[in-house]
């Protein structure tokens, strides 16, 4: 399992990821944690959508992203 500290990102973009995933990390409910995912997904989607990450990093977030949530 990777994790994000394992992939090489932009100063920026790793401070802004990491904060999604510690967020869906710390979320309670049901609902909080929904929205926590929905936000990192939509962030992770806009770097895809600008090609700023290659598909492979892009899917190694997502995946971080579902494991964060998975854990709860």
């Amino acid at each position: 399992m990777k994790k994000l500290e394992d992939l090489t990102l932009p100063p920026s973009f790793h401070s802004k990821l990491s904060a999604h995933v510690q967020r869906v990390s710390a979320a309670h409910s049901e609902a909080d944690i929904r929205l926590a995912v929905e936000r990192a997904e939509g962030f992770v989607e806009g770097l895809e959508a600008a090609r700023c990450l290659t598909p492979a990093t892009i899917e190694a977030i997502f995946i971080i992203i579902e494991n964060a949530a998975d854990r709860h």
